[in-house]
């Protein structure tokens, strides 16, 4: 939704249809679609985050391109010519030498043979995740729509498909979200593939129609930007394009465009702020994101997953912070999910089966948790901060629903950041007894059926564990 400002000029908004077909940009004003959003921050900065966002908490991003075909890990396009790197080793060695064989071959080889988007899609859904968001552009410059502005993309090369369209076919056939991610990186692109990038006289230009295109065809309800930015005028006025592309496909703003603030420091209040690898400090004002791989952005066959211990305990910790978790998770170069994270995508659709009432649809509490563990903030942090423990928690609330009462309070849930042990004791001190103190009618702990010895004092809330733990890698308390 829009502020009041916004919305009212909503009710004026002229349909704009013709403008999905892609326009060639000539030396005239960029196109951009009529409505109120327009390219000046001031008006961007009516934007307010649509409630399925904010409601979704956990989403699947999956990076997965010609880059992917070594299994080698990212920005493959650029390390593969320069000597030393690992990238270059392989290249030589399946390839031949970069200055005679170049990154044409590897896109060649990338055939998608074993690629099954709906497949996926619904794998992605068991694991609890409600958007997912694929690859639309790299930064090796190859486009995997039908892009009309870079012959270099998958319909001409490679797998001869329109990769986007069938994320998106699929992944909206599995009930989720669906977004996209384009990685524009001026100074990145292999210049064997684009000898004149987006710093280049007319490159700002050209990014435009790209992404232009891809909004308007492929309809995103997230757009992430993770590339360099074009100047901000450009910037702009695609963001106002897709915002009122968005109310031309919707009753109301239901898209949300995502980027990092080093990149795009103006992203907070026009959009969805992006932490790379990391979380805030504490409780956000506006809904944010945690990009986070769980092996390298493209797979890397050396490189071990992260644990399903570790995801669960990031989604609780952002979540608590008014965030969502986007957890990037590699195919194999054939379009594949490895064994290892399928594995690892198993035990968290698991988890959620059992506590997705405490992460879905939930708010910030007033302290976001308490415990020993104290997280690193900002981009990278994830990689300086140590391991939760049991005694770590987090707290999440979720509103009743409507037309129960005036008497009706909200449910607060306590995330426990592990299995303390049978029979332990678990002390919440947040709840503990004073004037102010919300009061406390029933404890349970969500997969076990039993009812919980407890007692409330100065200290906070006691609650004495059962013998046996009704899940793995943490435990959750609903307290009403």
């Amino acid at each position: 939704m829009f502020s009041a400002l916004w919305r009212g000029m909503w009710l004026v908004v002229v349909s704009v249809s013709a403008l999905i077909a892609a326009e060639p940009i000539t030396s005239g004003p960029l196109p951009m679609a009529d409505g109120p959003a327009q390219p000046d921050l001031e008006n961007l900065r009516g934007f307010e985050c649509p409630a399925w966002f904010r409601d979704a908490k956990f989403g699947i991003r999956v990076q997965w391109g010609p880059q992917s075909v070594p299994e080698l890990g990212d920005d493959y396009a650029r390390n593969f010519s320069i000597p030393g790197r690992r990238a270059h080793e392989y290249h030589v060695a399946n390839f031949g030498d970069p200055a005679a064989v170049g990154y044409q071959a590897v896109i060649a080889r990338w055939t998608a043979a074993q690629f099954d988007p709906e497949a996926l899609a619904k794998r992605f859904a068991a694991a609890g995740a409600k958007y997912v968001v694929a690859l639309a552009a790299d930064r090796d410059n190859v486009d995997l729509w039908a892009s009309t502005h870079n012959p270099l993309n998958a319909v001409n090369h490679g797998p001869k498909r329109d990769i986007v369209a069938a994320w998106a076919a699929a992944v909206r056939g599995a009930g989720l979200r669906f977004g996209v991610s384009e990685h524009n990186a001026p100074g990145y692109d292999s210049r064997e593939l684009n000898p004149q990038p987006s710093t280049a006289p007319g490159g700002a230009e050209r990014w435009y129609a790209r992404i232009h295109e891809l909004a308007d065809t492929a309809r995103p309800d997230l757009l992430y930007t993770i590339g360099r930015p074009v100047p901000d005028d450009v910037n702009w006025r695609l963001l106002a394009h897709y915002y009122n592309r968005g109310l031309d496909w919707h009753d109301d703003l239901e898209v949300v465009y995502a980027a990092r603030a080093n990149t795009h420091p103006w992203i907070a209040g026009t959009g969805v702020e992006t932490i790379e690898r990391g979380v805030t400090a504490g409780i956000a004002a506006a809904p944010w994101q945690c990009d986070t791989p769980l092996n390298d952005w493209i797979y890397d066959r050396e490189m071990p997953m992260r644990s399903a211990t570790a995801v669960i305990h990031q989604l609780a910790d952002v979540v608590s912070k008014n965030g969502n978790l986007l957890l990037n998770v590699p195919l194999r170069a054939d379009g594949s999910l490895p064994d290892e994270a399928a594995a690892v995508l198993d035990e968290i659709g698991a988890w959620l089966e059992v506590n997705g009432q405490a992460i879905y649809g939930t708010r910030p509490w007033g302290p976001f948790g308490e415990g020993p563990t104290e997280t690193v903030p900002g981009p990278l942090g994830e990689k300086q901060t140590l391991p939760y423990t049991p005694e770590d928690v987090r707290f999440t609330v979720k509103a009743p629903p409507p037309g129960l009462g005036l008497d009706m309070r909200e449910t607060l849930y306590a995330i426990v950041l592990g299995w303390p042990g049978p029979g332990e004791e678990v002390v919440i001190s947040a709840l503990a007894t004073g004037p102010k103190q919300r009061p406390i009618a029933t404890v349970r702990l969500l997969g076990h059926r039993s009812a919980l010895r407890m007692v409330r004092d100065r200290d906070g809330l006691h609650i004495q564990l059962p013998p046996d733990a009704p899940c793995r890698h943490a435990i959750v308390f609903r307290i009403d």
